[in-house]
């Protein structure tokens, strides 16, 4: 049996508030690693370092409500969120977007590799 509040709730923290953090954060680390600079101490810029921790930030913020959207939608349904294909895509784009920022920062904080 459904929760029409929880599930209410679950679609809100999805649509307008996840979608726009993972917007945010991407912009913001598109431009983190356009406009940063590093010199040959490997020191990057203030510029830089300000939008890198700003979008790591944005990034948190997404996946906490990425996972709070998870954890509603679960109540809501009353089971593990795996029913139907947007279940599964959200569940999958999750682990993404948690792997996704592990690897993005791992690079950043590596200016050389990049």
């Amino acid at each position: 049996m459904t929760d029409p509040q929880l599930a209410d709730l679950a679609q809100a923290l999805f649509s307008p508030v996840t979608l726009l953090l993972y917007t945010a954060a991407m912009i913001a680390y598109l431009y983190a690693m356009a406009f940063s600079r590093v010199d040959r101490h490997g020191e990057q810029a203030v510029a830089g370092r300000r939008a890198l921790v700003g979008a790591t930030a944005l990034g948190v913020l997404a996946i906490a409500a990425h996972a709070a959207h998870l954890v509603t939608w679960s109540l809501a349904a009353g089971r593990f969120p795996l029913g139907n294909m947007f279940e599964f895509s959200s569940v999958a784009a999750f682990v993404a977007a948690v792997g996704g920022l592990a690897v993005v920062q791992w690079r950043m904080r590596r200016p050389e590799v990049m």
